[in-house]
């Protein structure tokens, strides 16, 4: 596939190849130790696993029990049950997300990947002592607003606990970007041709950033 990057005043072009199983490894890596994770626990008549996009996100430690209730829908007319659903959901590293469209053929997202921006775990433990010295004060203000306060720290102790050991994905992305994508350099134009061809020919078909180091080419073939 070919990628472009604008870089000491050319924009070079690229013929990126990569090996399947590397690339693969390395998304089992970032969903293993980059996902966030959260305890959800709510009613519905439709399993959660039926609306998670599995490139994205998963579930893990499902537990569902019968409410010995039911929701009726006019639309179709029938009862269905409401389940308890109780589980991990597991939300992926925007990276692994776009590794797994690489795998599934998507050649397009090699952009998103090449402008990729290191995703870093939220500072929860910090948030919890804002949190904790605002509760302090409501305590002799608003009891009402405490005691609501109070449950999201409790909810936040869950928080931090599921993520206590959530990585950023700089080391991965490097490692993806400088050793597992494989960049060939086949051609190159200065900055100031491209302006003088634009000018010249009045093109509006090609646009560049360069402070953020990227070219777009708005011809469709070009944006692969």
């Amino acid at each position: 596939m070919i990628v472009f990057k604008v870089d000491g005043g050319y924009v070079r072009k690229y013929n990126v190849t990569y090996d399947k199983e590397q690339i693969e490894k390395l998304r089992d890596k970032l969903i293993i130790h980059c996902s966030k994770k959260k305890h959800i626990t709510k009613e519905s008549t439709v399993d959660p696993q039926e609306l998670i996009n599995p490139f994205a996100e998963t579930i893990t430690r499902l537990k569902i029990k019968n409410t010995g209730r039911t929701k009726s829908y006019d639309d179709t007319h029938e009862d269905k049950i409401i389940y308890q659903y109780d589980y991990i959901l597991v939300t992926y590293p925007l990276l692994a997300y776009l590794l797994n469209e690489l795998l599934a053929g998507n050649d397009n997202i090699m952009a998103a990947i090449m402008h990729y921006k290191i995703e870093k775990p939220i500072n929860y433990n910090r948030l919890y002592m804002e949190e904790t010295l605002i509760l302090n004060k409501l305590i002799h203000i608003d009891i009402k607003e405490a005691k609501k306060l109070l449950l999201e720290l409790n909810d936040l102790v869950e928080i931090i606990e599921l993520n206590e050991n959530c990585e950023s994905t700089e080391a991965y992305y490097n490692d993806l970007i400088n050793n597992i994508l494989k960049f060939e350099e086949i051609a190159k134009i200065s900055i100031e041709q491209i302006i003088e061809y634009k000018e010249f020919f009045d093109d509006k078909t090609i646009d560049f950033d360069i402070t953020e180091k990227k070219l777009i080419i708005k011809n469709p073939q070009y944006n692969k």
